[in-house]
């Protein structure tokens, strides 16, 4: 037997507010309440930033994807959160790749890219490319337990097929061979109007050893 309850105001036993509805606006709470959303659960719609996968490799694996099950026209923003993402290989890249298809085919030859990297006692220099196949967004990433790169990428306009997609990216690494941290920071754009539905992490050379990164979705 299924039961509905219909109700415009729910209180708790001492008269104060749970939650109201007056002509389809919603008040959860009153002024100075807590509102916690459990661990485990995702808080959907309200306009902020959705969780809605988390890729978490623990053992040597070629790449890390994220489909068009998440990849879709609901967002026109997606945030990339590389909690960290470690190669099997010493000193190598981590770069992103697009897909038109949901991953059958990554697209080649479209991506323009102005970013920058620094790290301590060198001068920073330009990664300043045009026609290339995927986002640069970690550099010379060491594979010694707790070396790693880290960071967040942004994907915009993802769903349209009326406006190119552009990336910005901001992230962390630790460059074993200089014992140092190495940041990179910038932009990108893929150079045509085609809807994207997939996105792969992937290292230069070799597997990915360990990782966890997280897709957000935001409205």
């Amino acid at each position: 037997m299924t039961s509905i309850l219909k109700v415009d105001e729910l209180q708790d036993s001492s008269g104060n507010l749970i939650i109201k509805e007056v002509a389809n606006a919603i008040t959860i709470g009153a002024s100075g309440d807590t509102i916690s959303i459990p661990s485990g659960a995702n808080a959907t719609g309200f306009g902020g930033m959705d969780l809605l996968a988390t890729n978490t490799i623990t053992s040597s694996t070629a790449s890390s994807a994220f489909s068009s099950t998440y990849i879709t026209s609901t967002y026109d923003m997606y945030e990339f959160h590389v909690v960290y993402a470690t190669p099997v290989n010493d000193d190598t890249n981590l770069y992103m790749y697009v897909s038109s298809d949901n991953g059958s085919s990554y697209l080649t030859g479209a991506i323009d890219q102005m970013s920058t990297r620094n790290r301590p006692g060198s001068t920073s220099d330009q990664v300043a490319t045009t026609d290339q196949d995927y986002v640069w967004i970690g550099s010379g990433t060491g594979n010694v337990t707790g070396e790693a790169t880290a960071g967040v990428v942004q994907m915009w306009n993802a769903a349209s097929s009326s406006m190119h997609t552009y990336f910005t990216l901001q992230t962390a690494g630790k460059v074993e061979a200089d014992d140092q941290v190495r940041s990179m920071v910038g932009a990108a754009l893929y150079d045509a109007n085609t809807v994207l539905n997939n996105v792969k992490f992937a290292f230069a050379s070799g597997n990915i050893a360990v990782a966890k990164i997280k897709l957000y979705g935001v409205k």
